[in-house]
């Protein structure tokens, strides 16, 4: 799977489902922008689909599928003020780094992000 080429998708055409609680639910993008739900992290799995989710529900979304995630992107004007090289469109956080980023993210605005 092409990563980059995935991760321009979901700029396209939203992420798959959002996770809306720590219960592990979740809906289709198009009715997270309906409720109001603020998306700050995408993660993408080896077969291309996305749970996108905010910074607070992270470590639930992760947890989800903790071994088949390839990727994460980040809501480019959160993450650059921490990672420039993350915030250009369509970038995409290797696995083994996305806990580092979210969480030197939350430090930065000064909210909390569960911790593994």
């Amino acid at each position: 799977m092409d990563l980059r080429k995935t991760a321009l998708g979901i700029l396209d055409n939203g992420p798959s489902r959002v996770l809306i609680n720590s219960d592990g639910e979740a809906v289709p993008s198009k009715r997270a922008v309906e409720m109001g739900i603020e998306v700050h992290v995408v993660f993408i799995r080896s077969d291309g689909w996305s749970l996108a989710c905010s910074m607070e529900l992270a470590k639930t979304a992760f947890d989800m599928w903790d071994d088949d995630w390839r990727g994460v992107m980040v809501k480019p004007c959160l993450v650059e003020p921490v990672y420039p090289e993350y915030a250009k469109a369509g970038a995409v956080v290797p696995i083994d780094k996305w806990q580092e980023v979210i969480l030197k993210m939350a430090k930065h605005y000064q909210q909390g992000v569960p911790q593994a």
